[in-house]
């Protein structure tokens, strides 16, 4: 996998249509401020989050469905914006299903995180060969629940993408399919995001002002690598679907660089 390639072309296809994409941004974010509006007028804490989650439901897989129309050569119209609701049941139990996730990693990183903290506090009152064997092992469940969470992340970065183009796939599906498909690619979408780094950083010395272009670069970018990895899988998982067939007009056969 090429990133160059594929950040050169998103720069490429994006040429035109920051418009729509920036005013669908500018709307999530006025969204979003509205929900901690309203949560913080009613003084209610966990209406923020349920409102949120409603904003997202109704209109992430409209921006989505933008930037993979950008990211196969075509022209995003804000009104792709607005016509993606019905994926709004969806989108909210998929939502669910990974918070699920996150909440049982996140639960066992603080178990093995607060059993270090104990036994690095009370060791001194321990055995030292004992002592040193948990504090060793301990950092290393550590390290390893914070990698699988990061490995789960990477497996399941796919299905938002993968909604989007199989809009009747059932939960079930669409989590397998994205794990299937990111099979061989999980080290290079790690290093696909590390490369975005310094960006982000960056973005944070301008206000967030930088965050404006990149945001919707990164996006392109991120559906540029689904492209290219739903092409392989096609042609090498035997998968002859008809909805994970492209059209010869939804992606370039090779992406050029600037």
């Amino acid at each position: 996998m090429n990133n160059a390639k594929l950040k050169a072309s998103a720069r490429k296809k994006l040429s035109g249509n920051y418009g729509p994409l920036l005013s669908a941004l500018l709307i999530f974010i006025l969204l979003g401020g509205l929900c901690h509006l309203v949560s913080y007028l009613v003084n209610t804490p966990w209406l923020d989050p349920l409102l949120m989650l409603i904003v997202y439901a109704l209109f992430m897989m409209g921006l989505i469905k933008m930037v993979v129309k950008v990211s196969r050569g075509k022209k995003a119209k804000i009104e792709d914006f607005f016509n993606q609701t019905e994926a709004f049941f969806k989108y909210i139990g998929i939502t669910c299903c990974l918070l699920v996730i996150a909440f049982v990693l996140g639960l066992l990183e603080m178990i093995a995180f607060k059993t270090l903290v104990e036994v690095i506090t009370y060791q001194a009152e321990m055995n030292f060969a004992l002592a040193i064997f948990l504090i060793i092992f301990g950092l290393l469940l550590t390290v390893a629940i914070l990698m699988v969470g990061i490995f789960i992340a990477i497996a399941f970065s796919q299905i938002l993408f993968i909604l989007n183009d199989e809009p009747d796939i059932t939960i079930r599906k669409v989590f397998s399919k994205s794990f299937d498909m990111m099979e061989n690619y999980i080290f290079d979408y790690f290093v696909l995001i590390l490369s975005f780094c310094g960006w982000l950083i960056l973005g944070i010395f301008t206000f967030g002002i930088l965050y404006f272009w990149l945001i919707p670069y990164m996006m392109v970018t991120l559906a540029n690598f689904y492209n290219e990895i739903k092409k392989e899988y096609v042609e090498y998982k035997g998968n002859r679907e008809p909805e994970m067939i492209f059209n010869n007009s939804d992606v370039d056969d090779d992406i050029e660089y600037l």
